[in-house]
């Protein structure tokens, strides 16, 4: 705690009272930091709960461990192959297994079924023993050990509960008693067998665990065995529903085929197609030929056409040289074209000597108009040449396109009765060679049914263990060891949640920002030796309890500065806290050591100052106030010191109205005339609010806090009401402190008292 938050009496103000009381209020919803130190402090403290945890359950689990029956666990092996020799190809009828993981599983499914658990229990006749069969095992008084009986308590609370949320009942077994019988043997098989893979591999290890070592081994090893059969008679089985399949198709097949080969040949005579003919290939052939030959008629056509055009274009040219090239080529025309020339060549020298009259000149034009008639005659008739070449070409042509298209005609109607007899054909041949296919595996079937190898073998038999697997007893004990040490911190942890008092000054200070003015340890009964509590520290100064008495007077005194109350009211949050006892020993402690001290019981509903001291009731602070009697007539003195005290008095009707009078407040704060230190014990203010009226009248206020018990939301919320009502607060103090236990608590002032009483009485 901050030195700014314990304030001396003499710098007191309303703002330090008022920042004490916000604070204490966010302590009420806060919580402080804990450290690891304070977490080992916390276990330290509640050692032996853990240690006793520990050793009841540690305890516990051996003597069950002792009560379970030794089991032991006989494992064979077994492997998956995928690959095996096959004397024929069958593996389309009976395929191997792949080596996947699926198929792992799925075989290990097989071995722990229900059906192969049948199949060994009938062949070991395991329903005669009763570690399977339950009604033996009760005739015989063998059933129903520790953790079944565990086992069966916790199914009966899962089964109530799920009742009380709706969740249907399981169903019950048959109505059959003997089917009943044989399913609670199998489940108790089954609970007993187990399968697994070895790692990545195709090896699955079949275990199983029973009380007797021998039994387990043979069981493993049965288990194995037949699993194999299965196999070998699932293969049987396969194989032999295979064969009656291919049977009957074969026997439907063969009919199938030989209809269709009938209708083939039935349609062959009807559409008058021979056998092997190919009219397919040869009408092809034909119309390709057509065809062609079309092509150059066509060709050879237009050609022609192209030759007459271009001689009817120069049927009235009388000059050869400008002749089309059809006309050209006839030898008649070329001998013509050479006579011209010649012409033209005399006609041109004869005109660079004579004249047009000249006779010379005149007999060439005679023989050149002559020669042109010739031309035009000659090409007249090659003209009517071409004209014959085109029509016979076009007719040529003509009767080709008619023997296509009749040819085309043919070809259709043939080709439609050849696409029928190709698809019969198609399907007798298809049907022919499934058939002969289902023939081959029909052979093969019959043949592999005496040739079947299982999907696994026994690699490695269970021998019979030497050692019992069940239970491992250093692990039990280990796990109990460990988790009852868990067990056992989190039970000191609850406790030190559900522990909600103060176990020492500092963790007081820290949470209310007050000093601590001492703890007062408790009082045994051997310690008291007929003492009263009130009576001890005059009885016993020397002792742990008298020196913690004079500690907190110096501690209260000192708390205050260089002025020191006169007038200190003791208080506490609720009752039975060591309030009064304190309230004494303070105040004698006081009057021994010299000063003029007075005693108050200002507790009017539950006064008890008289009792402890020997006192008379009557008259007292009540008669005082009411004017029923004089200060000198309630004053008395204590018995066994120069302590003055003033006892309560009589009963008043309410007390708060009677306290908060202003001559309550006169009569407080006149009495610092005559003595030097008074004391005044009120009532505890989570009860009443007298304590709250009286903090406003005194110098200071002392509040009591015992140890361990009050509750600290309740001492927060007495201080803040303290606070409240214009108390100054000089203080907070431990009261009935268990030193012995405290000191195991390693807190700060652990040491004031760990040494123990004879340290004080040497």
């Amino acid at each position: 705690m901050a030195s700014e938050d314990v304030i001396p009496f003499r710098e007191a103000t309303q703002r330090d009272r008022e920042l004490r009381s916000q604070r204490l209020t966010r302590l009420l919803t806060e919580q402080q930091a804990v450290s690891l130190r304070d977490q080992f402090l916390k276990l330290k403290r509640r050692k032996w709960l853990v240690l006793g945890t520990m050793l009841v359950v540690t305890l516990l689990t051996v003597l069950l461990v002792e009560q379970i029956t030794p089991t032991y666990t006989a494992t064979s092996t077994v492997m998956i192959e995928p690959r095996q020799q096959r004397t024929l190809d069958v593996e389309a009828v009976v395929s191997g297994l792949p080596p996947d993981v699926e198929t792992i599983q799925g075989e290990i499914a097989i071995i722990t079924s229900r059906g192969l658990a049948q199949k060994v229990i009938d062949k070991l006749d395991l329903a005669r023993l009763p570690e399977f069969n339950p009604t033996l095992a009760e005739e015989m008084g063998l059933d129903g050990g520790p953790i079944d009986g565990l086992t069966d308590g916790l199914r009966g609370i899962v089964g109530w509960v799920g009742g009380l949320f709706g969740a249907e009942p399981a169903r019950q077994g048959p109505d059959d008693p003997e089917a009943e019988l044989r399913t609670r043997i199998v489940n108790r098989f089954l609970d007993r067998l187990s399968a697994a893979p070895r790692g990545r591999s195709r090896v699955i290890q079949i275990a199983f665990t029973s009380t007797d070592r021998q039994l387990a081994a043979s069981v493993a090893n049965t288990v194995a065995d037949l699993y194999i059969l299965e196999q070998l008679e699932a293969k049987y089985e396969a194989t032999q529903r295979a064969t009656d399949w291919l049977s009957a198709r074969l026997t439907d097949l063969r009919t199938r085929t030989e209809a269709a080969e009938r209708a083939v040949e039935e349609y062959r005579a009807r559409a008058g197609l021979l056998q092997g003919e190919n009219t397919t290939t040869l009408a092809t052939q034909e119309l390709s030929r057509l065809n062609a030959e079309l092509v150059i008629l066509r060709s050879a056509t237009v050609e022609a056409e192209a030759r007459l055009r271009a001689a009817e274009r120069a049927q009235g040219t009388t000059d050869a040289s400008s002749l089309p090239m059809a006309v050209l080529q006839s030898p008649l025309i070329q001998s013509l074209q050479s006579q011209q020339i010649e012409l033209n060549r005399r006609y041109a020298d004869l005109s660079e000597t004579f004249g047009e009259r000249h006779p010379q000149i005149i007999n060439i034009k005679a023989e050149m108009a002559e020669l042109a008639t010739r031309i035009r005659g000659e090409v007249n008739k090659i003209i009517g040449g071409l004209r014959n070449e085109v029509a016979i070409a076009r007719e040529r042509q003509s009767v080709v396109e008619k023997e296509l298209e009749q040819m085309k005609t043919a070809a259709g109607e043939r080709g439609t009765s050849l696409v029928q007899l190709r698809s019969l054909e198609e399907e007798a041949a298809s049907n022919r060679l499934l058939l002969n296919t289902l023939m081959e595996r029909f052979n093969e079937t019959t043949l592999q049914q005496d040739l079947q190898q299982a999907d696994a073998r026994v690699i490695s038999p269970a021998p019979v263990p030497q050692a019992p697997s069940a239970p491992n007893k250093p692990l039990l004990v280990g796990l109990a060891l460990f988790f009852s040490l868990v067990l056992g911190v989190v039970l000191a942890f609850i406790a030190e949640q559900l522990d909600q008092g103060f176990r020492s000054s500092e963790q007081l200070t820290a949470a209310t920002g007050l000093p601590a003015l001492g703890m007062l340890p408790v009082i045994g009964r051997r310690q008291r030796a007929g003492i009263a509590p009130a009576d001890f520290f005059l009885r016993k100064p020397r002792s742990a309890f008298g020196e913690a008495v004079s500690s907190a007077v110096a501690s209260l005194f000192l708390s205050t500065g260089d002025r020191r109350p006169r007038t200190v009211m003791v208080t506490s949050a609720l009752p039975n806290e060591g309030k009064s006892t304190t309230s004494i020993n303070l105040a004698r402690a006081v009057a021994q050591s010299g000063m003029r001290t007075l005693l108050i019981d200002a507790d009017l509903r539950r006064p008890t100052l008289h009792t402890q001291l020997g006192l008379s009731l009557q008259p007292g602070l009540v008669e005082y106030l009411q004017d029923k009697a004089t200060f000198e007539e309630i004053i008395q003195r204590d018995p066994r010191s120069s302590l003055d005290v003033i006892p309560a008095g009589g009963h008043v009707a309410n007390p708060v109205h009677f306290l908060a009078a202003d001559r309550t407040r006169t009569f407080l704060q006149g009495l610092t005339k005559y003595y030097d230190f008074v004391v005044v014990d009120s009532s505890p203010v989570m009860v009443v609010s007298d304590s709250r009226i009286l903090a406003r009248y005194v110098d200071e206020t002392v509040f009591v806090v015992r140890w361990a018990r009050t509750r600290r939301e309740h001492v927060l919320h007495a201080l803040r009401q303290l606070l409240e009502a214009g108390g100054d607060l000089g203080g907070v103090l431990l009261t009935m402190v268990n030193t012995r236990r405290h000191a195991d608590y390693s807190f700060g002032d652990s040491g004031q008292y760990h040494l123990g009483p004879r340290y004080y009485e040497r």
